[in-house]
Parts: C-alpha cells; sequence; structure tokens
C-alpha cells in the first residue's frame, strides 16, 4: 500500500515537472520509467488511440449489439425467464436502457454479473461459436470466453440472437400486445 501511494506521488511529481519543465527532461528517461514501473501502465498510460480502438471493438461484440438492436423488446419476450428477470431487477432495466440509449455504457457494465446472467439466457447453444471465438472453462468448471479476434475474454455467450429469428414473428408479437390493450 505504501508502495502504491509511493509511485502514485512519484507520478504526480513526474506529471509536475513534465509539465513545466519538458524540454529539460531527456527522452531516454521517461521512456525507461514507463517501461520498467507496471503501475504506470496500469494506470492508463496506454496511447489515447488504442483505448478508443478497443471501445469499438467492444461496441462490435455481439452482446453489445443485441442489447442495441431495434429487435431487443422482441426478443425479450419471446424468452418467459429472461423476461421475468428483466421485470423483478430494477438495476438491470437500468443497465440496459443506459446502454440502449448509449452503447458506450456498456463498457461499464458487461462485467455485471445480473447482465450476464440475463444476455446468457438468449444464448442458443446449439449453434456452432462465431468465427474466432473459443469457449474454455476457469478452475470452478464455469464456461467462459475468448475472443481471439479482440483479444479479450468473457463470461458472456457470443451466440446471441442479432436478428429476429422471423419478421412475423415481430407482427405476432405486436398483435399480441393489441390483443393484451383490447381486454
Amino acid at each position: 500500500q505504501l508502495n502504491r501511494r509511493y509511485q502514485s506521488i512519484r507520478r504526480t511529481m513526474t506529471n509536475e515537472r513534465a509539465e513545466d519543465q519538458a524540454p529539460e527532461m531527456p527522452p531516454e528517461d521517461s521512456d525507461l520509467m514507463h517501461h520498467t514501473i507496471p503501475e504506470y501502465r496500469r494506470d492508463g498510460a496506454t496511447p489515447p488511440s488504442s483505448s478508443r480502438s478497443r471501445l469499438s471493438l467492444l461496441l462490435q461484440s455481439p452482446s453489445a449489439k443485441f442489447l442495441t438492436s431495434p429487435d431487443f423488446f422482441t426478443v425479450l419476450h419471446s424468452n418467459p425467464s429472461a423476461y421475468r428477470l428483466f421485470t423483478s431487477n430494477s438495476c438491470l432495466k437500468h443497465m440496459i436502457s443506459k446502454v440502449r440509449r448509449d452503447a458506450h455504457h456498456f463498457e461499464r457494465y458487461q462485467h455485471n454479473r445480473d447482465l450476464v446472467t440475463f444476455l446468457n439466457m438468449f444464448a442458443n447453444k446449439q449453434l456452432e461459436l462465431p468465427r474466432g471465438w473459443e469457449m474454455k472453462h476457469d478452475h470452478t468448471g464455469k464456461p467462459f470466453f475468448v475472443d481471439h479476434n479482440c483479444r479479450s475474454t468473457t463470461f458472456i455467450d457470443p451466440r446471441l440472437p442479432l436478428q429476429s429469428a422471423r419478421p412475423s414473428s415481430l407482427l405476432a408479437h405486436r398483435q399480441h400486445l393489441t390483443r393484451q390493450r383490447s381486454h
């Protein structure tokens, strides 16, 4: 703990000195410092373009696409257990509504246990994994998925329905809602 605090103070002092006296600091020292102290990399020393590309890859993931798809509520209503979980869990509703309003919120919620459980209710386990994906198991036997395309891992099964199974299902769902309202 003291070591972290020391490195945080040292980082602050280095950053302030770099802003005040940028020409005096030799580039070799700054390169050496960033490569030898791992905390610098962990605290966001990655270039902004790398984090931007990581976010764009995340937003292209099957789970983000599924949550933001126009057919999301149609598919939700066709899965009774997922619909029951959605209606009974206000935190889950909040997360999904935030992600549907702005997909960038998915980065914040992607590891939430309730959201992972909810999304996995829609996975079609009969299908093959998408190209570049692999399923492994952790030490407890819980399956997780490796996306070799993005070099990331997730507990969310990527075999989610990205489009409605048939266009008539939307019509059937609307007719069902109309019938419910008329009673």
